[in-house]
């Protein structure tokens, strides 16, 4: 049950790049909730996106070699403005974990950030299908699959969202190659904006 804040926050996001990093920033007012962040782990399956985690300006995080971590407000007054920062690889954005426990009042988007409502709610490749399964869709977008082919994603299929915003169950064929295989499934909805999965691996002997 997702808990309800009787505090409005504003929330901005932004995104800059710089030397093939981009920095991501949250923006708004402390209300008592630490943050949890999904760190998506590169093509090479050792390394993981987030470089730096900055909090008002002081860095509290470097290289976490985790696919999630919990960024600490707990030093914060209750209501204090904060700003979160944090430097990652290009093309591999992390992605809030709850941010749905803020409730915004402006809200950027850009492709290289996971959009804010995570449709996705499982996901599994086997020997010859990827499936996956969504809630909350808007209905009416596309689904890409991309793969990660040299430090580049490439999409290798695509198929049409379902007109439901209720539990929707997709499968699509799917060609690995032998060895490691990572892939992402990318939602752009009616509006235009972007949802990520997390990174599905497969490993084909």
């Amino acid at each position: 049950m997702r808990i309800s804040i009787s505090v409005v926050l504003v929330l901005l996001f932004s995104v800059a790049h710089i030397n093939g990093e981009e920095t991501l920033i949250l923006s708004g007012f402390y209300t008592g909730k630490n943050l949890y962040v999904q760190n998506p782990m590169l093509p090479d399956n050792k390394s993981f996106s987030t470089e730096e985690v900055y909090v008002n300006k002081n860095l509290v995080l470097s290289n976490p070699i985790t696919s999630a971590f919990i960024i600490d407000l707990s030093h914060l007054s209750l209501n204090e403005t904060v700003e979160v920062k944090i430097v990652h690889k290009s093309r591999y954005s992390p992605r809030f974990i709850n941010a749905y426990v803020i409730r915004s009042l402006e809200l950027r988007h850009s492709e290289s950030f996971a959009a804010v409502k995570d449709v996705f709610r499982w996901t599994k490749a086997d020997k010859q299908t990827l499936r996956w399964t969504t809630y909350g869709e808007k209905g009416g977008g596309i689904f890409e699959i991309q793969k990660a082919e040299k430090e580049l994603w490439v999409t290798v299929g695509k198929i049409p969202a379902k007109e439901l915003n209720d539990e929707s169950v997709y499968k699509l064929r799917i060609d690995h190659q032998t060895g490691d295989n990572t892939y992402r499934l990318k939602l752009i909805d009616r509006d235009g904006y972007v949802s990520y999965s997390d990174l599905i691996l497969y490993r084909l002997r």
